[in-house]
């Protein structure tokens, strides 16, 4: 049983690239221009201005005027699409080894054509609104990147969240399509089939935190597709350029180790990487959602149980809404990009923005959490549906759907240091036990944390797998054989209890093993 697909936090070890890639079906979108999200309430006190250094743009590069028709309010550095990888490369700083460019798309379904007036009922059910009356607005707000198609930047759900406004009106994010500081939705297909998608996306990131500052960065077109290259891009922009959370509705079928480093490369300063499990319905998570360091969202029904086009595994992290009629957002047309609404498309897409609208307001009242320390957090907070059966993790599900409040409380008792990532109840037989290796487990929490991992068997019996300091990345591996501890046949519990510097205990929640004749 491979480690990576038992766990987060383990060695990576990347895959040969498949060639197949995932297509979505994407269909002409029905519209309802009065289905409007409920508002949130008001701050309190004014938005914090954000005081973030950002990094000069890019140089100018030549570019091929368009005859698209520019809204008066924006400034356009109209220009073809880039497909120049060496261009790409060099102009953002990546590495310029040669790589595949694998294809990203949208992650949404066919529209449905469900109406529905607001937001209330999925707010409520995931406590946002008990959040709210919660939240501390007196910190610097969070700023979420979100990696998408273009977006309707005069929108009245938006005008006044981009990332840049506060301080420079006409500085609104990057096109990695276009390579400019204009990511409109439409500039070169105004009714293509994914020109929405970043409107809709943002809309609900911003929905669930009010205070929240949007990054723009438009990485797939006006038909939900991009390249490595323009993704990766978009992730190096985000870090070095003050985003606190990257937003990712998109998704492929493939390893793909060259976008994979630019995440790491995030991380490592300190973002947390949220992603889409994917729409295909089977075990098969897309990347970059399937990377254990990323947080991978599936998406629930209106019941709580799992859509059955979310795609799962071993690496899912958590559920939230994402079905027509459940969740509406703002919304692109060509004929309306200012105040048209929407609740007719389903998809992982839209589980991933109010997931990371959740992380905003958590790192909003609690500024500095690491991306590992978030992770933790949103897993130890789910809420456990009825289709988990009493456990704590399953396939499907992950850890649960997510619940806004108790993410908020949870960091006040304090947060928890890390995780336990044996994520599921697996069987040993006999022959496995002969075999090598039969356990594989990881502790995942804050850097520098000791973690002691212990074995305890059906009568009692008590085998310890002693105690590792937790790295750098905040992970710390145990690969253990049954046979040679031991261990008789049945069921057996491995916890985990991490202490901190300041000699302060947390224990995980026991995790089941069955070891079988």
């Amino acid at each position: 049983m491979s480690a990576k697909h038992q766990h987060k936090h383990t060695t990576y070890k990347y895959l040969s690239a498949a060639l197949a890639l995932t297509l979505l079906v994407f269909i002409s979108p029905l519209v309802s221009q009065y289905a409007q999200p409920i508002t949130p309430p008001q701050p309190q006190t004014p938005p914090v201005e954000t005081t973030v250094k950002k990094a000069p743009p890019p140089p100018p590069v030549a570019t091929v005027s368009t005859s698209v028709q520019t809204t008066p309010s924006q400034i356009k550095l109209a220009s073809s699409p880039v497909n120049s990888t060496v261009a790409l490369e060099e102009r953002y700083g990546l590495p310029t080894y040669p790589h595949p460019q694998y294809t990203y798309h949208a992650m949404m379904s066919a529209p449905t054509g469900i109406l529905y007036s607001d937001n209330s009922s999925f707010l409520s059910r995931i406590s946002t609104t008990t959040a709210w009356s919660k939240f501390n607005n007196t910190n610097k707000p969070p700023v979420i990147a979100v990696i998408d198609t273009g977006f309707a930047l005069n929108h009245e759900a938006l005008v006044n969240r981009w990332d840049g406004t506060q301080g420079n009106a006409n500085w609104l994010g990057w096109s990695f399509v276009y390579n400019n500081n204009d990511p409109m939705a439409g500039l070169t297909y105004p009714n293509g089939t994914g020109v929405f998608h970043g409107t809709m996306t943002a809309g609900l990131a911003g929905l669930i935190d009010p205070n929240a500052i949007l990054m723009p960065l438009m990485a797939l077109d006006d038909n939900g597709s991009g390249t490595t290259d323009q993704v990766a891009a978009a992730v190096k922009y985000a870090a070095d350029n003050g985003a606190n959370i990257i937003s990712m509705s998109l998704g492929s079928s493939v390893d793909d180790p060259y976008l994979h480093q630019q995440i790491d490369y995030a991380i490592g300063k300190g973002v947390t990487v949220i992603a889409a499990a994917g729409n295909d319905g089977c075990n098969c998570l897309s990347y970059p959602a399937d990377y254990p360091e990323v947080i991978a969202v599936g998406a629930s029904n209106a019941d709580d149980t799992t859509a059955s086009f979310s795609s799962y595994g071993a690496n899912l992290d958590v559920m939230a809404p994402g079905t027509a009629g459940d969740v509406c957002s703002s919304f692109y047309t060509s004929t309306n990009a200012l105040n048209a609404y929407s609740c007719s498309y389903s998809g992982t897409s839209f589980s991933t923005p109010i997931t990371s609208g959740m992380i905003s307001l958590l790192l909003q009242q609690y500024p500095g959490l690491s991306p590992g320390t978030v992770q933790a957090i949103v897993d130890a907070s789910a809420d456990k549906t009825a289709a988990m059966g009493g456990s704590n993790f399953t396939l499907q599900q992950g850890y649960g759907r997510i619940d806004v409040a108790k993410a908020l409380s949870l960091v006040t008792i304090p947060p928890p240091q890390g995780e336990l990532a044996n994520k599921s109840s697996y069987s040993l037989s006999a022959s496995t036990l002969q075999a090598g290796p039969a356990g594989d487990t990881t502790c995942v929490g804050v850097p520098g944390t000791t973690c002691s991992v212990t074995l305890t068997g059906p009568s009692n019996q008590t085998v310890s797998l002693g105690s590792q300091t937790l790295d750098t990345n905040g992970g710390a591996e145990f690969t253990w054989n049954a046979s040679t501890l031991g261990l008789t046949t049945g069921n057996w519990t491995v916890t985990a209890t991490w202490t901190d510097n300041g000699q302060t205990t947390t224990s995980s929640s026991p995790q089941v093993i069955t070891i079988s004749p």
